[in-house]
């Protein structure tokens, strides 16, 4: 049973940031947010298909991260969920320092630092809700 009647309304990197889309290895906060727009839940999104070797999240075209940074995304929901909002973005921005050595150049980490920002908002608005246990699970713990 979903916390909702309705699926998320799925975006793509490429709605967010136009033709462009999100530059790799993608800042673990847009990651996060993507993640947010395209499953019903973290949940689903950690799931492992049977017949599957990979998580959910990491079949997803609109999901352009690597995989490390995918996983950190993950980590930062699952941080949101525990109310652990500066600590989420802090290991975000972390990731995101980190994984540096893996985009072109400088200006094109300076740019998801910038995207990381447009959707910034948007997440803390977003995340404490979608990040909440399904009522279910809720009620089982």
């Amino acid at each position: 049973m979903s916390r909702s009647a309705s699926a998320p309304t799925s975006v793509t990197q490429y709605t967010l940031f136009g033709r462009e889309g999100a530059v790799y290895p993608g800042h673990p906060l847009v990651l996060a947010y993507l993640v947010m727009r395209n499953f019903e839940s973290l949940e689903d999104a950690n799931a492992i298909p049977r017949g599957k070797v990979g998580k959910n999240v990491f079949s997803r075209a609109a999901l352009p991260g690597s995989i490390a940074n995918l996983e950190t995304a993950l980590a930062v929901l699952a941080l949101t969920r525990r109310g652990e909002l500066t600590l989420a973005r802090d290991i975000a921005d972390q990731a995101w320092l980190d994984s540096r050595h893996q985009t072109l150049n400088r200006e094109a980490w300076e740019e998801g630092l910038a995207q990381a920002e447009t959707v910034a908002m948007a997440y803390l608005q977003e995340a404490p809700g979608w990040c909440a246990l399904p009522l279910e699970s809720a009620v089982a713990a």
